[in-house]
């Protein structure tokens, strides 16, 4: 590709992009405001000010929003999850652990914003409901991992179990932090922190010499 029409297709791509996350930016707006059932293709081209056509040409529809949206959100947890993983866990106290990891997944709640208010949708669409439930499986065996070099759990299988309370426990206690006013939400982020500290230190292993 000459400069010239690399300097040309530039702009238009960066256009595209832009409009691609107003489509979105403007879903979630819906979806906080209105719930899923005002949400469509017809209503986001009419608050956008743009024709259903032109919204077309970036989503087919409005299940692809949906899904779209999930993406993002799950994608934003995996790279939280991600980083979390190069702590140096296994010199790490657990009422430390437990006190970052909480503070980067708040984090990540509440910089998705109405992002997390999706979840609430998943179980109403099939093919979100599956994508959630991928997702499940990999955060449940990767923070599992991370409960090994924690020295927590007896075996996999434990290991594997108490991964998958403290990721329903963790969702719940986030999920409400983000409906609560800064106050509130201080106090349930503490308890959430202390119940995940009680669990962690009833199942954390001796040390072996």
């Amino acid at each position: 590709m000459s400069a010239a029409v690399k300097r040309r297709n530039q702009p238009q791509q960066e256009r595209a992009r832009q409009r691609r996350q107003q489509i979105l930016d403007t879903s979630i707006e819906i979806l906080q405001e209105e719930g899923l059932e005002k949400l469509n293709t017809a209503y986001i081209s009419e608050k956008l000010g743009i024709s259903v056509g032109s919204l077309y040409r970036y989503f087919p529809n409005k299940q692809s929003i949906l899904y779209t949206l999930a993406e993002q959100w799950l994608a934003a947890n995996r790279t939280a999850l991600e980083e979390i993983a190069r702590w140096t866990l296994e010199s790490m106290a657990l009422e430390v652990f437990v006190e970052r990891f909480l503070e980067k997944m708040a984090g990540v709640y509440r910089a998705q914003g109405g992002l997390a208010l999706l979840l609430q949708t998943i179980l109403e669409v099939p093919e979100l409901r599956a994508l959630d439930e991928e997702h499940d499986r990999f955060v449940v065996t990767f923070q599992a991992r991370m409960l090994k070099r924690l020295g927590v759990g007896a075996s996999r299988v434990e290991r594997l179990r108490l991964s998958e309370l403290l990721l329903n426990q963790g969702h719940y206690g986030l999920t409400l932090v983000m409906t609560q006013g800064p106050r509130l939400a201080k106090r349930t982020l503490g308890d959430l922190q202390t119940m995940q500290v009680s669990l962690l230190q009833k199942h954390r292993q001796p040390e072996t010499s």
